[in-house]
């Protein structure tokens, strides 16, 4: 039986790896990008010990100690959440985004990420990608904000801390566009964490390390309950990653991250911090006669449509136009004291008491089916924030304190 540390020395001098310094994780360069590979060991040992007795220790033994260790010795080292954001990786090599240039793939450049395809520059036909997207937005602004924030998604970094939301019922094509993100990534590039997991498996940050894309493409509707995960897995914050049976280490999620869902779930946070994460895109149309041969199609022009999306990214240069009114219905939804405002029929309007508007407001949440309320003190800021005038009454009110609702959306 062979040694840990000889398998190790081994598998350093046959595979071109390298150690995270900060998580201890081991990485492969391969077809032109770094990718996680602590499955390497798990593959690869019967290669090298045969005999090897009970697998699961001898494997434990070579990927958690001996590699890390020779690959530290020979100085083979990387921070897998720090990647290059000066290029986009494609199969034909790396884009230069200052240039527009292809250049050579190099495993000094820290990669992690890649387009598997050849994309096409010079001759870039996608009739049938645009369209898909007139006939689900109508609106070329959205179409644009839709092309901006999927060519950011090609840069790795997630610079603008953001994550992209698309809402609407079926059937409107939020499916096929976020099947059209995951063919311009790698299978090992993708995760698809829930803003739910995040809050509530304690394992679900690990599956976001180095990852690129992250999707949910059918996003619960349930009340979310906490965000903290969420907020530092797209503000650039340091997490604790588990891995059953062993050690946590810290690192930061870098992944474009993209979730479709039917219709806005009510959320705990309401706060600016939590809002100003979303990039929100509406999917309003309903396609009435669906074409079965469109994804297959569109698919036929990824080549194009990858090299459409890499230029658009050069030229906006880590930009995103926003469009549409995406945005100020998430507000709506999440935050339950807007919706009350925004309620068409049963907005309050008028001057009100501050206790019974508190009352008129658990009325109709009841009527909502929402339970997690803010207490009045909470309402009456949320209020305040939300540009409702507060005055005293008059008459037979006089020294009251209360509101003056103008009714409809404020």
């Amino acid at each position: 039986m062979a040694r840990p540390a000889t398998i190790a020395n081994k598998m350093a001098d046959d595979f071109q790896l390298r150690v995270c310094t900060n998580t201890r994780t081991i990485w492969q360069f391969t077809n032109g990008a770094w990718r996680h590979a602590d499955w390497l060991v798990h593959d690869k040992l019967l290669d090298y010990d045969p005999d090897a007795e009970n697998l699961n220790l001898k494997v434990e033994s070579v990927r958690d100690v001996a590699l890390p260790y020779v690959l530290l010795e020979r100085g083979l080292t990387l921070v897998a959440d720090q990647p290059d954001d000066r290029f986009i990786n494609t199969s034909a090599g790396l884009y230069e985004l200052s240039s527009g240039k292809i250049l050579p793939h190099n495993p000094e450049v820290m990669s992690f990420s890649q387009v598997p395809l050849v994309p096409e520059f010079k001759n870039i036909r996608i009739p049938v990608f645009n369209a898909f997207l007139s006939e689900t937005f109508d609106d070329k602004g959205i179409e644009n904000y839709v092309l901006d924030l999927m060519a950011y998604a090609l840069v790795p970094g997630n610079e603008r801390q953001h994550a992209t939301l698309l809402v609407g019922s079926g059937a409107n094509g939020k499916g096929t566009l976020i099947r059209v993100m995951e063919n311009l990534f790698r299978r090992c590039d993708r995760s698809a964490v829930s803003v739910r997991d995040m809050a509530e498996n304690r394992f679900a940050a690990f599956q976001l390390f180095g990852r690129a894309f992250n999707y949910d493409a059918d996003m619960s509707s349930r009340y979310i309950s906490d965000t903290s995960v969420f907020k530092k897995t797209t503000g650039g914050d340091a997490l604790a990653m588990e891995r059953k049976y062993m050690d946590p280490f810290y690192a930061k999620v870098w992944a474009s991250q993209w979730f479709s869902v039917n219709s806005i779930p009510r959320s705990s946070d309401t706060t600016y911090g939590f809002l100003r994460r979303w990039d929100v895109v509406e999917f309003n149309n309903v396609i009435t006669k669906p074409d079965l041969t469109l994804e297959d199609r569109m698919m036929a022009e990824l080549p194009s449509i990858a090299g459409f999306l890499i230029t658009r990214a050069r030229m906006n240069a880590g930009t995103v136009t926003k469009a549409g009114s995406g945005l100020q219905r998430l507000a709506e939804s999440v935050d339950p004291v807007r919706a009350w405002l925004a309620d068409e029929d049963r907005a309050p309007s008028g001057w009100m008491p501050r206790t019974e508007a508190y009352c008129d407001f658990k009325i109709w949440a009841e009527s909502q089916g929402i339970r997690s309320l803010p207490t009045s003190r909470g309402l009456y800021e949320q209020l305040r924030a939300a540009g409702v005038p507060e005055k005293t009454g008059v008459g037979r009110q006089r020294g009251t304190r209360g509101f003056e609702f103008a009714g409809g959306v404020q």
